[in-house]
């Protein structure tokens, strides 16, 4: 009987820790998600700036403009 009880507190046991390893599995895969979305925050926030500041200062040739745009974007998908 004594057998029988230590083996069941075992199963317990290690239920408990694969669990608890799945938990913090789940809580790294959210942090690593939402450093992602930080991430990618972050970059559209610099092209929205780089974007504004080009536009802004090459404002009198409007081609320019565009040619600039283009080549941001292109770029920024090419990373992304």
């Amino acid at each position: 009987m004594a057998t029988a009880k230590s083996s069941s507190s075992t199963a317990v046991a290690a239920a408990a820790v694969a669990v608890v390893i799945e938990v913090v599995a789940a809580a790294a895969a959210t942090a690593a998600a939402a450093a992602a979305a930080a991430v990618v925050v972050v970059v559209v926030a610099v092209v929205v700036v780089v974007v504004v500041v080009v536009v802004v200062v090459v404002h009198k040739d409007s081609n320019r403009i565009r040619y600039i745009l283009f080549e941001t974007l292109t770029e920024l998908a090419a990373k992304l």
